[in-house]
């Protein structure tokens, strides 16, 4: 046997595997329906920081002119 051990983890990433992770899942009592843990305070925004977007449209400028996805509708496929 190898004194070499392997983590647990991808190779090329070193992202941890959570994939054999174990949890134990109980079911919620009627008296603690809708509460989750942990809780937290709301974070107040940081000074200089703009209201988030309604909708939010990461990667659109990548989509093509055509993409039925883009905010801009008026664009046809060439």
């Amino acid at each position: 046997r190898s004194a070499y051990r392997y983590a647990n983890a991808d190779p090329v990433t070193g992202q941890a595997a959570w994939y054999d992770l174990r949890v134990r899942m109980t079911k919620a009592e009627p008296d603690e329906a809708g509460i989750s843990e942990p809780q937290f305070e709301v974070l107040r925004d940081l000074p200089g920081m703009h209201a988030p977007p309604d909708i939010l449209r990461y990667g659109e400028k990548f989509l093509p002119r055509w993409s039925w996805r883009r905010k801009d509708k008026s664009a046809t496929r060439a």
